[in-house]
């Protein structure tokens, strides 16, 4: 998605590898350009963008998330590039990510920031490394002051599969909260061997204010086995939440 109205181009990005053997990650960027009127759109690979942040691609297991009151887990999908914003000149994506890096025992929500200038990255880690929480299927939206809003999933042993939030300010700081918490237990397959989740996850700058943010997200509802979604309306005053 490409907020700033002067800008022509397109950028695809992908994830390229969690660890390529040398301690880094890479994503991989296509730049989108010409006129589709004019018959003259070209792609063309960027390169890659680097980070020295590792993880793994894929859970070890399809039902990796694990929820209160039974032994069945949920899916949390792989590290696909689920958000991708260019504003102000800077590329901001967001994806799932499996941590440790060569034995997952959780998964966690990575988010780069990216000049296009420049191509040098930088990442953050939305994560509990003891496992007690697990983060997943995000999705992103940047305002006008540079603030990050990441509405997500979030699950644990203690928990029903919920929907929560991260608010990143520009000044750095941090504010997380669970807005839609999981009101029962949630077994769906489809028919498939996995515990399906995640497709219901939105986050976009409020047009009124290009301050403000609204996020929808999945959570567990009180009937068993029904998924329900719901609205947060974010905003912040003085740098709160």
């Amino acid at each position: 998605m490409t907020l700033d109205p002067t800008v022509n181009d397109q950028y695809l990005v992908a994830s390229w590898t969690g660890h390529d053997g040398s301690g880094r990650g890479a994503l991989a960027v296509w730049l989108l350009a010409g006129s589709a009127a004019a018959g003259t759109v070209a792609l063309t690979r960027v390169g890659f963008v680097t980070t020295t942040a590792t993880w793994d691609s894929f859970p070890p297991s399809g039902e990796f998330a694990p929820q209160s009151g039974i032994t069945d887990g949920l899916d949390v999908g792989d590290d696909r590039m689920l958000t991708v914003i260019n504003r102000n000149g800077t590329l901001h994506c967001c994806h799932t990510v499996m941590r440790p890096t060569g034995g997952a025992t959780h998964s966690a929500v990575q988010w780069w920031d990216v000049p296009i200038a420049t191509w040098v990255a930088t990442t953050g880690l939305l994560e509990a490394p003891d496992a007690s929480v697990f983060h997943a299927f995000p999705s992103m939206a940047v305002n006008g002051q540079g603030d990050k809003l990441i509405g997500h999933a979030a699950f644990s042993a203690n928990t029903h599969p919920s929907g929560a939030y991260l608010l990143v300010l520009a000044s750095g700081s941090r504010a997380a909260g669970v807005f839609a918490a999981g009101q029962n237990t949630y077994v769906k397959r489809f028919g498939g061997n996995k515990n399906r989740w995640g497709d219901y996850s939105a986050t976009q700058v409020d047009v009124r204010d290009d301050h403000s943010f609204f996020t929808v997200q999945e959570y567990a509802s009180a009937q068993q086995d029904t998924w329900a979604t719901r609205v947060a309306h974010v905003t912040t005053v003085a740098g709160q939440v």
